[in-house]
């Protein structure tokens, strides 16, 4: 049972993450009922491409990471496909989480550079690397825990301050451009092999792990965004146009979200749970690097380059965080929708849901494309 809460744990705290911060910032002006549409569509197709991914695992017998499967089942050329975009995403992820962090951190202690914020998360996230697998579950659950409880604070007391909530029916010209955002913070792909281990190779459990995980970031992303959206709204407009301007960066936000608490010490609850989100975010993605990096058998300590490349990144493409973000998107979409259905149509037919996952990804790809031109 404890091992199936773990799994349920990573799951959610894999998802719930850099979300919670990019979410608001991208989705203010989409409208409440597509809003919601886009959300239950893409934690739909988040799960039907981990289902299949479970299922190749379960073929082999034991979990492993999308790039071994495509190497184990297909050709040598599918692996080089795979490997790279499995890790331009993986490190463009955690570059964000990295990002996000440093941010915050720059903005709770008035750094006037995010370069210690950058340390001070490095060494945190090193040190968690470098413990035992079931030990890195156990601190995930405890910090998703904390996470859950403190966004459920923060919305019943956005609910109790009675402020008129707009449920908005309109459908916004950006509508489109919020999908590479909204499909990287339900990535979850990653972390497959690890349920999948830590389950004993139920792969009906490890289906049903990821069925909960994912209806959880379902439900906390549409509260979230919706709330946070009315709220600043109505007690904020200035900000609020801000965020419409895209000149809000993530430690803003959460820095104006601890003013709706109105508790001191909750305050720093807040503050302390924002970052323990980033870092169950990053622990999923990192274990996944990591798993991968050992099966290549490469010579580099595992641990020190997914601590190293984020910060690199960062100091190459300064407050980049939703530009990042939703490049991530459109890589995410090789290895978690089209890899894994181009494997699994090597041992079976494709269904019409399998088809669908492959229209909605080129749809991603396809306005990652347009935005990249546009801007």
């Amino acid at each position: 049972m404890f091992k199936f809460i773990n799994a349920i744990f990573i799951v959610s705290g894999t998802a719930i993450g850099a979300g919670l911060l990019a979410l608001p910032l991208s989705c203010k002006d989409i409208g409440t009922i597509s809003c919601l549409l886009l959300i239950m569509v893409t934690a739909w197709i988040s799960y039907k491409t981990a289902c299949i991914t479970l299922q190749l695992s379960h073929q082999l017998g034991m979990g492993t990471s999308i790039v071994e499967l495509s190497r184990i089942l297909s050709c040598r050329r599918t692996k080089y496909v795979t490997l790279i975009s499995f890790y331009l995403l993986s490190f463009a992820l955690l570059s964000v989480y990295a990002c996000a962090t440093a941010d915050m951190i720059r903005v709770f202690l008035n750094f006037q550079t995010p370069i210690p914020g950058f340390v001070i998360y490095s060494l945190l996230f090193y040190y968690l690397l470098k413990q035992h697998i079931h030990r890195i579950c156990r601190v995930n659950s405890l910090f998703c825990s904390l996470l859950l409880l403190c966004i459920g604070y923060v919305l019943i007391t956005i609910w109790n301050r009675s402020y008129d909530f707009v449920i908005s029916s309109h459908f916004s010209s950006n509508l489109l451009f919020t999908l590479p955002i909204l499909f990287t913070s339900f990535g979850v792909q990653n972390v497959c092999p690890n349920v999948y281990n830590l389950l004993d190779g139920n792969v009906q459990k490890s289906q049903r792990a990821f069925l909960i995980g994912i209806l959880i970031p379902t439900l906390i992303y549409f509260l979230w965004i919706f709330m946070v959206s009315n709220y600043l709204r109505n007690t904020d407009f200035q900000f609020f146009n801000q965020m419409i301007q895209g000149t809000v960066s993530p430690g803003m936000l959460v820095q104006k979200l601890c003013s709706v608490v109105g508790v001191s010490w909750m305050d720093t609850i807040f503050k302390l749970i924002s970052l323990l989100a980033i870092l169950t975010s990053a622990i999923g993605i990192g274990i996944g690097i990591c798993i991968s990096l050992q099966e290549e058998q490469t010579k580099i300590n595992p641990q020190i380059l997914v601590v190293i490349i984020p910060c690199i990144v960062n100091l190459a493409f300064q407050n980049a965080f939703l530009k990042i973000l939703s490049f991530g998107g459109a890589i995410a979409t090789v290895f978690v929708i089209f890899i894994p259905i181009y494997l699994k149509r090597m041992k079976e037919n494709i269904t019409l849901q399998d088809t669908l996952c492959c229209i909605f990804g080129l749809l991603v790809i396809s306005v990652e494309c347009i935005d990249m031109v546009l801007h």
